[in-house]
């Protein structure tokens, strides 16, 4: 049997709480065939603990986990206000790191993903490492061979990524053909790093991108926010 694919939510910083109950309770009262796909779900950290409740008492025909959209480079201690590897363990499986949107608004540099990627890995959360065309051997050189097989890359485009703030996505999706080329280049640093393909990805065009060759999955953001359209999408798989 083939892996699943990973279909991974970013809610990025969206939603209060009585919201992210309304999205579950559609979204768990779906219905859904039987696929080889994983869903990871990416909300804002105050409903990381809601959403794990919310996630015990529901059944679904495929796994789903919780994910984290960031986590510190440290591992504890005198760092106010940050969410470390270490507390997130166990609620999460997965952390987003390095998002494109890290790396413009708050300056995150390779150094900085870097130790979040350790801290990540030292504590059994599998990273998701964002990366384009630019930034990925830069990125990706910093890892040994042991710790690529234990890795993730996102690939993002940039004319994928929403070049503006606010809550909607204004990224258009990425030529199948450049996917390809850019994965082959990743598939030169990281062999056995599964890689998702990340921005502007909707349910009319999911399939277009889980089919491509290398391609293991995709990171959805504005359309997992609208919990019909994240359904509709995953019935698109």
């Amino acid at each position: 049997m083939l892996s699943p694919k990973l279909i991974v939510a970013n809610w990025k910083a969206n939603k209060t709480k009585p919201e992210a109950l309304a999205w579950w309770q559609t979204f768990s009262a779906a219905k859904f065939s039987p696929q080889n796909i994983h869903v990871v779900i990416c909300p804002p950290f105050p409903y990381l603990l809601i959403l794990q409740e919310q996630l015990s008492k529901s059944k679904f025909p495929f796994p789903i986990t919780l994910g984290a959209q960031n986590l510190s480079p440290y591992p504890g201690g005198t760092y106010t206000g940050e969410v470390t590897a270490r507390m997130l363990m166990g609620i999460v499986t997965h952390s987003i790191l390095g998002h494109s949107e890290r790396r413009r608004w708050f300056k995150e540099t390779p150094a900085i993903v870097a130790q979040k990627t350790i801290q990540s890995l030292d504590n059994h959360i599998t990273p998701i490492i964002s990366v384009d065309q630019v930034s990925y051997r830069q990125q990706l050189i910093q890892f040994d061979k042991n710790q690529l097989q234990k890795i993730i890359v996102m690939y993002e485009p940039p004319e994928a990524i929403s070049r503006q703030e606010g809550p909607i996505g204004q990224g258009e999706p990425a030529d199948k053909k450049n996917v390809e080329v850019a994965v082959n280049d990743i598939k030169l640093i990281a062999p056995a790093s599964p890689i998702l393909y990340g921005g502007s990805v909707k349910s009319y065009n999911v399939r277009d991108y889980l089919s491509l060759p290398g391609i293991n999955g995709v990171v959805v953001g504005t359309a997992s926010m609208n919990a019909n359209e994240f359904i509709n999408l995953i019935n698109q798989t």
